[in-house]
């Protein structure tokens, strides 16, 4: 599964929209729609995380890893970052 989210900064990190798919590409264009929704700020960023299921484990247990960043730059477009593990 894919997590997406969007934040924004004013001062602290504070959650925006944010949402679930099975596809990475899916999870991508998603967080690309929220970013553009959202006003231009400094400091709007997103994430994709990879949520892995743990068998036997609680779902807050589960495996998790950032494998994307998200900015927006001066001209409106959405830039992804590849995170490494």
């Amino acid at each position: 599964m894919f997590e997406w989210e969007v934040f924004t900064s004013e001062g602290v990190d504070r959650l925006g929209p944010c949402g679930t798919s099975s596809g990475q590409a899916t999870s991508m264009d998603e967080l690309r729609k929220a970013l553009r929704r959202l006003e231009p700020q400094p400091a709007l960023w997103g994430r994709i995380t990879r949520r892995v299921y743990d068998f036997g484990m609680a779902p807050g247990d589960w495996s998790r890893q950032v494998i994307f960043h998200a900015t927006v730059d001066l001209a409106g477009s959405v830039r992804f970052e590849r995170r490494e593990s």
